[in-house]
Parts: structure tokens; C-alpha cells; sequence
């Protein structure tokens, strides 16, 4: 929190999906991911995620 309001209201979540590049877009032309649409595994990816390890430092009191 900062000022007593929260700055972060729930989880963060990592987000792999990104607009398709216009090169990846004239690529589907030529395959037949066009008839599906653009592979969106990496859109879904978070969904199915688990945390193995987390490592952090304190660097002082105030951080």
C-alpha cells in the first residue's frame, strides 16, 4: 500500500500472449492454421501454471 491505498488489489499473474507479429500473420496465408485460427497455447499458458521455487533478498528495511 502506498498513502493507505493498496497498490495491488489481488495475485499477480504472468501474461505470455502477444498480438501477432504481420509476419506471423502472412504466415497463416500459407498454412493451415488459418482454417483454426493463430496457436494460442501461449494465451491459456498461465492458467495451467505452478510456482516450483521463489527466491528473494531484502536489500534493506525499507524495500
Amino acid at each position: 500500500s502506498f498513502r493507505n491505498l493498496d497498490i495491488i488489489s489481488k495475485p499477480l499473474i504472468p501474461n505470455f500472449w502477444r498480438a501477432p507479429t504481420d509476419n506471423e500473420l502472412g504466415f497463416v496465408d500459407f498454412t493451415d492454421v488459418k482454417v483454426t485460427g493463430i496457436d494460442k497455447t501461449w494465451k491459456k499458458a498461465s492458467e495451467t501454471r505452478t510456482i516450483k521455487n521463489i527466491n528473494y533478498e531484502k536489500i534493506n528495511s525499507k524495500t
